[in-house]
Order: C-alpha cells, then structure tokens, then sequence
C-alpha cells in the first residue's frame, strides 16, 4: 500500500491538524504491517482514496510525494481540518460530499458554483482581462495555431456536418418545433424592438 512518509507529510505541512491525521495513518500502517492477517482483513474491508497532501487548488501537484492513501472516513477528516485551518470552501465541500452529508449532485454544483465565482473575481481585475486579451492575440497570429484549430473544429468534419444536415430535417419535420422557433424569434425581436425605443 502506497502512502507518503512522515518526513513528506512534515516537508509539506505546517500546522498540526492535518499532520496529526496523516501521521495515525502512517503509524497505523506501520502497526498492521507486521501481521499479514490484519492486512489482509483490512484491505478487504476498507476503501482507500488518493489525497493530496497539499491540495491541487492550493498549488499541490500530483506528484507521489504529495499523495497519501486514505480510507473514505479518513480523506474526509483530512478535508474537514484542512477547511479549518485555511477555510477553503473547496474542502468544505469535499468534507460535506465524503461524509454523505450532500449528494453527489449538490457537490458538483457547489464546485461549479465556486468555481464561477473564481472566475467572475478574474474577469473583474482589468490587469487579467489585459494579459488573456494579450495572451489570446499571439496565440491567433500563429498560423499553426490557427490551422490546428480549423482543423478540431465539428463543422470542418464533413461526417459531423452530414449527421447535423440529417438532425435538422429531422426537427424541422416537427410542426410544432417549427411553430415554437417562429414564436420564441418573435418574442426575442418584439423585445429587441422595445429596449431600442426610448423611454419618454
């Protein structure tokens, strides 16, 4: 069984919380170790999951020394005292997932969550948006570059084109589909039309 060492959890960690947690895991192993019977039983009884010493949204890598072998009830401790000490919501929430405390469903949507808010905190520091603008017009002036991505491109494909050619008849065959878009444009160009107009 792979874990990491005590001296790489020491070199990685500051704090005791979380050291604490990974240090019984190491001495607990090394006790099993010497009775193969024990091993064999808590093997067959435990689920282990890869944890990051230092978290990947923290700077951590995924590199053998920063990963440790935990069971389920373990990785979810090591979130919980990693949440306390930095306050990362990216812990809370795998904490929160780990001890069945959210569904599955709920995890995914508060990372997406999280990871919008991130997002929109980037896109409102002019000095981001300057270098992505900067990073992107090098990237399209590369006419490689430009090649690579005609050449991804679904509509480049002519078996991807064919397929969405059979698709559209397929719903433009539908009435009611056909009278839905009518409506819906309509909608969006009434709407359009009294924005435009000014307000007395």
């Amino acid at each position: 069984m792979m874990v990491a060492s005590e001296g790489a959890a020491r070199r990685r960690l500051s704090g005791g919380g979380l050291l604490e947690c990974i240090n019984k895991i190491v001495l607990h192993e090394t006790a099993i170790s010497e009775d193969s019977n024990t091993t064999r039983e808590y093997q067959l009884m435990s689920i282990y999951h890869i944890h990051h010493i230092v978290p990947r949204h923290m700077g951590g890598t995924d590199d053998p020394s920063n990963l440790i072998e935990l069971t389920v009830e373990e990785h979810a401790d090591a979130h919980l005292r990693l949440w306390e000490e930095y306050g990362s919501e990216y812990d809370l929430i795998a904490y929160l997932g780990l001890s069945k405390m959210i569904e599955h469903i709920e995890v995914l949507d508060r990372i997406a969550s999280e990871s919008g808010k991130k997002t929109s905190k980037l896109w409102a520091d002019p000095e981001f948006r300057k270098k992505h603008s900067e990073g992107m017009k090098k990237l399209w002036s590369d006419p490689a570059y430009r090649k690579r991505q005609s050449e991804r491109s679904y509509y480049n494909n002519p078996s991807y084109r064919e397929k969405q050619k059979e698709w559209n008849k397929k719903l433009w065959a539908d009435p009611e589909l056909r009278k839905k878009h009518s409506d819906a444009v309509k909608r969006g160009m009434a709407a359009k039309k009294s924005s435009s107009q000014p307000s007395d």
